[in-house]
């Protein structure tokens, strides 16, 4: 069967023209027909008066399930990462990320079953500004990764909602990750917006010797895009048929990341 997955910095729902509008995120996922998408960027802290949350407008109006992974809380509402998914998820953790002072970020891990047998192990995040604390949270995926599917916790997922699951923080270890094959029969995709700037970053050796196979595009700024931020890594249990970005005239104006899209056959 084939699957299409998608990563979307969706910039608080901010355009290039300055206009908050979960309307046009939501018009741009339905463009997408991804199945499974890692957002950054939800910001739900400018509701207004009686209206619904971002994520829960774009979870009701795409028809999507929507798991929260939330790393900054305020009374008006909460900001961070997201997955959306077609298909049952079935298990999740939040790991924080978080490093010194800088802006809390953090990790949605979630098992998505996409068949009676076969499920998705999804990792996704938003990563720091500056090349230390990115460092440092490389080394934390690597320690999450590592972990067997086994080790994720059951959800409910009867509602378009997933329950908040439980923050576990992650210590940060080195680790040879040269020795490392572990995805042997397991799909595992890594998305987001990692913030590296060029594809020779060293950042991303230690997931691809883990086996992990690194797929981007420029997809930033949104109406000319030049850097490649944002990445899926995907692991041999499955196969890439393309890799591309959602251009239309729509996403280049929606936020200021065009979404990346990789399909894959499994």
């Amino acid at each position: 069967m084939q699957v299409r997955l998608a990563t979307y910095n969706i910039h608080g729902c901010v355009g290039q023209d300055g206009r908050r509008s979960a309307a046009r995120i939501v018009d741009v996922i339905n463009e997408m027909r991804a199945d499974v998408i890692a957002l950054q960027e939800v910001d739900e802290r400018h509701a207004e008066q009686n209206a619904q949350p971002a994520l829960t407008e774009i979870a009701e109006r795409t028809g999507l399930q929507a798991v929260r992974g939330p790393t900054l809380f305020s009374e008006k509402g909460d900001y961070g990462n997201a997955i959306l998914s077609r298909y049952p998820v079935e298990g999740v953790l939040l790991h924080d990320l978080s490093y010194a002072d800088r802006e809390a970020r953090g990790a949605i891990e979630a098992f998505v079953r996409i068949g009676p047998d076969t499920f998705i192990r999804v990792v996704a995040t938003h990563l720091g500004l500056k090349f230390r604390e990115r460092r440092v949270q490389f080394e934390q995926l690597y320690t999450l990764l590592a972990r067997n599917q086994s080790a994720l916790r059951a959800g409910d997922a009867s509602g378009s909602l997933a329950p908040d699951p439980v923050l576990i923080p992650e210590p940060h270890a080195g680790h040879n990750t040269s020795a490392l094959q572990l995805f042997a029969g397991e799909i595992v995709c890594v998305m987001g917006d990692f913030n590296e700037w060029t594809s020779l970053s060293p950042h991303f050796r230690g997931l691809q010797q883990m086996g992990l196979r690194a797929l981007t595009k420029r997809t930033f700024p949104a109406g000319f895009p030049v850097l490649s931020l944002d990445r899926i890594l995907v692991s041999s249990g499955a196969r890439v048929l393309q890799t591309g970005r959602h251009i239309t005239s729509l996403s280049r104006v929606a936020s200021d990341h065009l979404p990346l899209i990789v399909e894959l056959e499994v």
